[in-house]
Order: C-alpha cells, then structure tokens, then sequence
C-alpha cells in the first residue's frame, strides 16, 4: 500500500466572506510518507486541514480518506477514520487534568461505569514516562503553559495510534530539546506505518523528517516538492514569489540611558529576578520550557501578582498591580497566547489595533470613526496584513496576521518599553523578517524591547543582551556578542557553562 494514496483532497475550494481561501486545490498523500505542507501565513494551510477533519466545510471539491470518499466529513468521523490533528490553535478543557485529557476518549472505568482514578493516573504516567514530559498527570491543562498544552496534545495523538497523524506548527512552543523529542515520537512513527502531514514555518525542520513537501500560496497549491531534490532557497521563493534576502535584519542603534529596571522581582514562579532595559536596546529572555519566561512577562505588565521586588521606568519607582496599570506607564506587551490574550476574536481588525489607545479616538462620549480607520489602515499596509478590509473579523485571520494586528495595537498606543512574548510562534518566514525590521524601528525610535524566544538563532542574531532563565531565576545576563549557542544552553540546562 506504499505507493498508494491514502489521503486524496481534489478542487478543494473554500469562500469566506469577502475571502477565497483555497482555490482549487489538490492534495494527495501517499500511505507511510512524512509530507510537509508550507506556506506564508494567510496562504491556507490551517483552511485546508480544517476542512479535512470537518471543522470547515468546502465550498466545493471532493475527499477520499483510505480509499473511501467522504462527503461531509465531521471531526468523530474522521477520527474514527484513523486520522488524529493537533492544531496551531489548540483545544482542550481546561479544567480536565492532563490524565483525563489524554485519555478522554478511553477512560478506565470500574464497576458502574465509574472511572478508575488510579488506573487512569498509572496510565498516564507510564505515557508521560515513555516520551519523557516530566509533568503531573494530576496537573490541570488550564494551569500548563502553551508550551506543555502543546506537549500533552501530542502525547494524546501518539496514545492514539491513528493511520494519519497531522501536525499544525508542532514546534512552536518547544524547546529544542522538546524538539528533538518530538523528531523521535516522529521516526518512530513513521517505523510503525503512520503517514504524517507536517506543517511547520521552520524549513530546516523539514528537511529533517519530510519525504515530501507541498508549498501554498495566495489559497494555491503551487508545487509538490520530493525533498531530496529541492532546497531552502527554492521552497522560500515557491512560498514568497520572490528571494527573501535577510533572514534576521538587525537595525544598528546607539544604545542611550536607562529607561526600565526591576530589582527583585519574586513572585510564586518567579525568584527574585533583577535586570535592566535601555534606550534602543533589545534585551533577550531565554530559556527552555518551564524555566519561567512567560511567567515573567505577565509579573512585569501586572497580569500576575507580585511577591517582593520593586521595579523603576525613567529612574522613577513604579507600582503596577494590574495589565491597565501597566499600558498608563507605556508598557505593552505582546502574549505567547494570541489568542486568549492578545485579540478580541468578533472585534473586526480596525477595533482590535484600536483597543489599547481607544481613548485618542474618543471626544467627549464619541468615537471618531474616521480617524480610527485611517489609523487602522496605515497599520495595516505597513506591517502588510493580509485583508480584503479592515472591518474583518480577526479570528479569520491566520496565526501570522493576527500576530501583525497585536503588533499594530502596542505601536499605535504610546509604548516605550516592549514585552515580546515568543512574538513569531506560528509566522512564516516572510513574515518573520517583518516582525524582526520592526523590532528594529520600535529601538530606532527611542523605545526599549525585551525580546522572549525558545529559539537561539533569533536570540543571537536579534539582541544586545540576554537573560537567561532556570526554573524561575535569571541565572545570567550575556552580552550577546560574546556568546554562542552552547554558552545559552549550557546557562539554561546546567545554570552555568560548560
């Protein structure tokens, strides 16, 4: 059956309002084969997988799954199917322990039909065991990270055991050691007979586990790719239409004074943190999953509550118990979690960019329409966000635009200190060097950033400094030119060098 088609998506075309996603479409994978599927943000890879396990439906086009077609697919059906997806956008309960969560669909029961708590937690713990996540299986997922959701959402698709397995950015969040786990779970996998449809912005990822990859752009496919025969150069001008010729721009800014300090910053996650920010700087944080960098973002911008510490902007002490505390002092912060915390998903795109400066559209008890979508469509074609109008809904929107209007709301408000939280999770390799010239614009124009990242390279080639981080502490502050990525790691895993 290797060289039959297990899975055949033929003119799949998908219409949103004012939007043609995917426009004849086709895409064909053949049974025990790793085929990667590429594309800029906004080119319909997310579209097209979500019509596959029926969270979409087609404008029109036909499926074959394991040589029988399917007219209106739905989600249990095709996981009955054998086909299991993780997806960019992640789903889970948030108050079901990680246990129940990786066994809701075979849950042991005792007589009664009651649950077999001690069983459940045995089971889950020997998963857990078996792919290395050190995590409580009693933990809730509403209390993990991105990242660990992300982990335990594919554990729960290997304790599956589906024909097809489907990765929407599996990597994203992880560290590279988590990374190189998941090549493994991957292999081993692909030992077994698993076809794997990999969708992931990082392309030397692919090249590491894919036989194939397809490249869409604009909602067509424009080419299927053996892997053996193509290169990171030809799939990036497939994808982009043209040569992307800087892959991290850094924009050469004298470095001025002070304008954000903390000096002890404790809270029940954080230990007694202290670092500097100064004019045009980018200070990097970095540190691998659990290390407490998220933590740390939302302790500074006042989401989380603060222990001891005390924290200083332009020389001044400051107290910020709260987010709106925070924004009035000209901090903004940009969340790992777009979603949950960055976006209003039913405000169009002109109302999100709008929301954390509302108040300079707004005269006496009137907003001033006009002047906020001139605002709003500036920010648009600047940071070149894909939309046939600003009154669209953001939740259409792909990872990567949405990431582009967070970005537009922070700039747009008077924000001299940055909070970028993993700001390029889910973004393609375009729309990366977007976001990365303008870092380079927010420190040409006096502000100052601090840059979070689980990846080395945009850590090495992006910042000034970095702090790097180990189970809640800052166990080392590096000028970036004096290090490499041994140094970083040895500092994240170990607390010191090699």
């Amino acid at each position: 059956m290797a060289d039959q088609y297990i899975l055949e998506m033929k003119n799949i075309t998908k219409l949103f309002p004012g939007v043609r996603a995917l426009d004849n479409v086709d895409f064909c994978v053949k049974s025990g084969e790793v085929r990667a599927l590429v594309g800029e943000n906004g080119a319909g890879k997310s579209t097209l997988i979500k019509i596959l396990t029926g969270v979409y439906k087609a404008t029109s086009g036909s499926i074959t799954l394991m040589n029988q077609k399917i007219d209106n697919p739905d989600s249990a059906t095709i996981k009955r199917m054998g086909l299991s997806c993780i997806y960019q956008d992640q789903n889970f309960v948030p108050y079901f322990s990680i246990a129940e969560s990786l066994f809701m669909d075979d849950l042991p029961q005792k007589n009664y039909g009651l649950i077999d708590q001690k069983k459940l937690f045995e089971k889950a713990e020997a998963l857990l065991k078996r792919l290395n996540i050190n995590l409580e299986p009693h933990l809730l997922m509403g209390d993990l990270t991105v990242s660990e959701q992300q982990l335990i959402q594919i554990a729960a698709a290997v304790h599956g055991k589906a024909s097809i397995m489907l990765l929407d950015e599996p990597t994203a969040p992880l560290s590279s050691d988590e990374v190189e786990r998941l090549f493994q779970i991957i292999n081993d996998l692909k030992k077994d007979g698993v076809t794997i449809i990999y969708i992931s912005h990082r392309l030397e990822e692919i090249f590491r586990i894919a036989d194939t990859v397809s490249v869409l752009r604009n909602g067509k496919m424009i080419d299927t790719l053996n892997i053996k025969e193509t290169n990171q150069d030809e799939i990036i001008k497939l994808m982009v239409g043209k040569d992307v010729e800087e892959k991290y721009p850094k924009t050469k800014v004298k470095i001025g004074e002070e304008i954000f300090r903390i000096d002890n910053y404790t809270s029940d996650k954080v230990k007694n943190v202290s670092f500097d920010l100064r004019k045009g700087e980018v200070f990097g944080i970095y540190g691998v999953v659990g290390a407490g960098k998220t933590e740390l973002a939302k302790l500074i911008f006042g989401a989380d509550k603060k222990e001891d510490g005390r924290l200083y902007i332009d020389g001044q002490e400051c107290v910020i118990e709260s987010p709106n505390a925070a924004i009035k002092k000209g901090i903004a912060f940009v969340s790992e979690d777009r979603r949950k915390e960055g976006l209003v998903g039913d405000f169009s795109i002109c109302r999100n960019i709008t929301l954390a400066s509302l108040w300079k559209y707004i005269k006496r008890i009137f907003i001033n329409f006009k002047r906020e979508r001139t605002v709003s469509q500036t920010y648009v074609g600047e940071l070149n966000i894909k939309t046939p109008t600003i009154e669209t809904l953001v939740r259409t929107l792909s990872g990567g635009n949405q990431q582009k209007v967070i970005l537009s709301k922070w700039l747009s408000s008077d924000a001299k200190i940055f909070i970028l939280d993993q700001p390029t999770i889910g973004v393609d390799v375009g729309a990366k060097t977007e976001i990365y010239r303008l870092i380079g614009t927010l420190v040409s124009n006096g502000a100052g950033v601090i840059f979070i990242s689980s990846e080395i390279p945009e850590i090495i080639n992006l910042t000034d400094r970095v702090g790097v981080m180990k189970h809640g502490e800052m166990v080392k502050i590096l000028d970036t030119k004096e290090t490499d990525p041994q140094k970083l790691l040895a500092y994240a895993l170990k607390g010191g060098e090699l």
